[in-house]
């Protein structure tokens, strides 16, 4: 499927999907993938793992929105090459997915804001959620310890880290 809008559809029809994995999905950077990409996420309240890797993709307010509304979320990876990430949004993500159990975000963010993502996402979650963060300069901000080859393959689905 190469369009946005053909996955408000599906979402639409299959509202009880527990598993969702997009690439590439419509014109990268393109408002309207976003708002198509929001929209059927809000279909999708059974969804429990959600994998996207697109390019300029914002991790904006309208984003974590539709995110947010998949409470029964366990697992979130995010692969969003040279896109945007508002700190806030995925915040938002964190505290509204109550069941999530691991979330990964690859993006271009700056080492800085990574750590305090980090820190502001450690202090909200506590130790129930495997968090980890690949930042501009390729550090890792990651629950070393905690971190196993299982979990981490599973957060990574079939995309190579």
């Amino acid at each position: 499927m190469r369009s946005s809008v053909g996955l408000v559809s599906v979402t639409q029809h299959c509202y009880c999907l527990r598993e969702l994995y997009v690439k590439d999905i419509g014109l990268a950077g393109h408002s309207s993938t976003l708002a198509s990409l929001a929209e059927a996420l809000k279909h999708c309240r059974q969804l429990e793992i959600f994998c996207l890797q697109q390019k300029y993709f914002n991790f904006s307010p309208h984003f974590a929105d539709g995110l947010s509304t998949c409470t029964n979320l366990k697992f979130c990876r995010l692969n969003l090459v040279d896109g945007r990430v508002e700190s806030q949004s995925v915040l938002r993500v964190l505290e509204n997915c109550t069941c999530l159990m691991g979330f990964a975000l690859f993006s271009g963010m700056k080492k800085a804001a990574g750590k305090r993502l980090m820190k502001c996402a450690r202090s909200m979650c506590g130790d129930k959620v495997l968090l980890y963060f690949e930042v501009e300069d390729l550090k890792q901000f990651q629950d070393t310890e905690r971190w196993s080859l299982t979990k981490i393959f599973l957060m990574t689905g079939t995309w190579i880290i």
